[in-house]
């Protein structure tokens, strides 16, 4: 962490060194150098701060540097999640403000048609009403709650998902919105149907 601020301490390095050769030759020239030493002083504090200015902004460089580095790999995180997974964000009010295209795909509606809607528009009614509780319950909790739900497209078909939904806190100290990631297990519960 020191090192960051390296050229902050070299310029108030230089500085100290200005000041002490202004006072030194104020001392050791008499009134020559007394005379000379005022003249001296706004150089030197010019230069000290054009040191620390540079310093400051090669300061703000690396933090910008790193910011966008970090932007990227957020970027390209959330990309991966959205072409491997059935994505849905929520505000705290359950209505949708957000779905990827395998959730427009899966579920058979326009992102249009969903956004602005609560997910009860897919529910298949196959989970009963003390599930969906007890998931509310969890997530305005602030707890992440994971489940297997069974939906119901807008064509009538049903399909099952592995799901998590997690509560995201805003800057208030509330629920912000939730964040729902899915994957489609309706191959394996059919295939486990038919094995039973």
């Amino acid at each position: 962490m020191i090192h960051r601020w390296r050229p902050i301490g070299v310029a108030m390095t230089l500085l100290a060194a200005a000041m002490a050769i202004g006072v030194a030759g104020s001392l050791s020239l008499g009134k020559a150098g007394a005379a000379a030493a005022p003249a001296f002083w706004p150089l030197a504090l010019l230069a000290a701060s054009a040191l620390l200015a540079i310093a400051g902004a090669a300061v703000m460089l690396r933090q910008q540097a790193r910011f966008e580095a970090a932007t990227r790999a957020k970027d390209a995180l959330l990309h991966t999640v959205d072409l491997h997974a059935i994505v849905s964000v929520a505000n705290r009010d359950g209505r949708i403000t957000q779905v990827n295209d395998a959730f427009c795909r899966i579920s058979g509606y326009r992102r249009d048609e969903l956004i602005g809607q609560d997910h009860r528009l897919i529910n298949s009614g196959v989970q009963p009403v003390a599930f969906w509780a007890a998931m509310w319950r969890s997530i305005t909790a602030g707890t992440p709650w994971r489940g297997e739900v069974c939906n119901r497209a807008k064509d009538g078909s049903l399909y099952w998902v592995d799901t998590l939904i997690a509560p995201f806190v805003g800057a208030d100290g509330r629920i912000d919105k939730y964040i729902s990631i899915r994957t489609d297990i309706t191959a394996s519960k059919l295939a486990a149907r038919a094995l039973a």
